[in-house]
């Protein structure tokens, strides 16, 4: 009798066992995606309190005024606004903004 009834009995065994492996895979599968889900949100949180700043710093530590008049880089129109937002003849958003004591770029914090 420990022939096919003997296998049966083996592979009904390692599967009731690989049971709570899978189950904890899953567990821990989900949990390092909802880590990264919450780090992804609270970046974008960070971006979004940044891009509401009045000023921006620029690498060097000065304060750029991100609300003005501003020359379209693209198209050379003056708008006003937000500096970093699209233009609103060609539809272009800039990329950075120099800073307006030494020149270093001030990168879009949306980007």
């Amino acid at each position: 009798m420990h022939g096919p009834r003997g296998i049966a009995d083996l592979r009904r065994f390692v599967r009731a066992a690989l049971i709570p492996v899978r189950i904890g895979g899953w567990i821990f599968a989900t949990i390092c995606l909802g880590a990264a889900a919450l780090a992804r949100a609270a970046s974008w949180g960070f971006k979004i309190r940044r891009s509401l700043a009045d000023v921006a710093i620029c690498p060097r530590g000065h304060e750029t005024p991100c609300h003005g008049v501003y020359e379209c880089a693209q198209c050379g129109a003056v708008v006003e606004g937000w500096v970093f937002s699209e233009c609103a003849v060609c539809g272009q958003s800039a990329g950075w903004t120099p800073c307006v004591v030494c020149g270093l770029p001030v990168i879009n914090p949306l980007r």
